[in-house]
């Protein structure tokens, strides 16, 4: 994004200890964008939720990273990316590769208690989000979630009383 500052103001970068003419010298401020792509494709409208969905957690796992020995804002991010994930499960019912990897890494949140939080496994669920992708395949979705557990985290629903079902079944 580009913004126009002030032509008449005289800037430390440009002293070049002669008069500088005003009207020929610009100003500019540039700020950061967002970028989704770096070509120009023009990108669907589900590229572009994947892309936010992508972009918006990655923002919550650096937080984590960031500020790894506040526990209040470890709590406030991760309970955040269970949000997020919990409303993106119906964005992408018609993608299973996708929905299955959202529906592990909110398991893989949700079964997780904010304090027995590790660094690696912050550093694995950042791999894990910055490999959501339009182009994921099952065996990608797969590998990721086997990459959670490896590390402790549990991406599947906790069923409370199973044992006793095997019980009466007369399993155990």
């Amino acid at each position: 994004m580009l913004e126009m500052i002030d032509p008449w103001k005289r800037s430390g970068w440009i002293d070049t200890g002669r008069p500088v003419s005003y009207s020929s010298a610009t100003y500019i401020k540039i700020e950061t964008e967002k970028h989704y792509e770096h070509h120009d494709v023009f990108l669907s409208k589900k590229e572009c939720s994947i892309l936010e969905l992508r972009n918006s957690l990655a923002e919550k796992v650096a937080k984590i990273k960031d500020n790894f020995g506040d526990l209040r804002c470890r709590q406030e991010a991760l309970s955040n990316i269970k949000n997020i994930l919990k409303s993106a499960k119906s964005d992408f019912r018609g993608d299973p590769p996708l929905f299955d990897l959202i529906i592990g890494l909110f398991y893989a949140t949700k079964n997780l208690y904010f304090e027995n939080l590790s660094r690696k496994q912050i550093d694995v669920l950042e791999a894990a989000v910055n490999r959501i992708d339009r182009r994921l395949t099952e065996s990608d979705a797969y590998e990721i979630v086997e990459e959670l557990i490896s590390v402790g985290f549990m991406p599947l629903p906790r069923f409370s009383g199973l044992a006793e079902i095997y019980e009466r079944q007369g399993e155990i």
